[in-house]
């Protein structure tokens, strides 16, 4: 499970944010605005693969188009308050690991608008966006040749077998420059029941 001493990194590079042992003294679960967000843009979310593609096509755009406040709207929607994060993590995760998430990204996610629009920044070439979707299950098999092998970091193997919830599909959302094989990879977003939802690598934690 996740330890006390932990590091999460969104791979935007707009976010290193470290947690030493605090202990959370908040209880407000809205950081991010809480509940279901409402982009700028008015985007109809829907659980399905082109949905998700279709929304990070529009929040590309958005940013490189210097549109901050859609970008910037767009994102904080794909961002979790704690309700959110649980409906990821298996029912009997350690309510220290979910407290120690929630005061991390209370604490250090940007609040500027600014900053907020460029979490999910790439190299402005990357115009091509590719989701690569496993099941929990998927994940933790982890089987040579397998989507969740080729597209999933193996640290999310662990994750899956340790803390995710059985029985749901993740994905990753890749920004590449046409034509590339590889490029920027944000990590497991999830349908919440409402929107879609980034739970972000969090297994990139100290044990």
């Amino acid at each position: 499970m996740l330890s006390r001493n932990m590091t999460l990194i969104f791979q935007a590079g707009v976010l290193l944010v470290t947690f030493s042992g605090c202990k959370s003294t908040s209880t407000d679960s809205s950081f991010f605005g809480g509940g279901t967000q409402k982009s700028a843009a008015d985007f109809k979310q829907a659980n399905s693969v082109d949905n998700l593609k279709a929304l990070f096509e529009e929040l590309n755009k958005a940013r490189l188009g210097n549109e901050t406040s859609k970008a910037a709207a767009l994102t904080r929607g794909l961002l979790p308050d704690e309700g959110r994060i649980r409906k990821a993590l298996r029912d009997d995760a350690q309510p220290d690991s979910v407290k120690q998430i929630v005061t991390l990204l209370q604490g250090l996610t940007p609040t500027d608008e600014k900053s907020l629009a460029r979490v999910f920044a790439a190299d402005p070439a990357n115009t091509e966006v590719q989701v690569h979707g496993a099941t929990t299950e998927e994940i933790s098999s982890y089987e040579k040749g397998s989507a969740a092998f080729n597209e999933f970091p193996g640290g999310a193997q662990r994750l899956a077998s340790e803390i995710l919830r059985p029985n749901m599909t993740f994905y990753e959302v890749e920004l590449l420059k046409p034509g590339n094989d590889a490029g920027m990879k944000f990590h497991l977003f999830f349908w919440d029941g409402t929107q879609w939802t980034m739970l972000g690598p969090i297994w990139r934690a100290s044990r």
